[in-house]
């Protein structure tokens, strides 16, 4: 439950910085909802990547560290 909450809140935090950027980018013209759809759907990528990439290589130190 932890790690869900913490997914949610990364990716929201993510996408409301990011949007808030194209904002003042865009001299006060805020995105469409298509844009912003495309922006979370990046957000949640990219977090689910690094959440993977991250898991890898936990994964492999634990595995290594039993070995030794």
């Amino acid at each position: 439950m932890k790690t869900s909450v913490a997914l949610v809140g990364s990716i929201l935090a993510l996408s409301v910085g990011i949007w808030t950027f194209f904002y003042f980018l865009a001299a006060g013209d805020p995105l469409s909802p298509p844009e912003t759809l495309v922006v979370v759907g990046i957000c949640a990528g990219s977090v689910f990547v690094v959440k993977w990439v991250l898991s890898c290589i936990w994964g492999r130190r634990g595995s290594h560290a039993d070995e030794s």
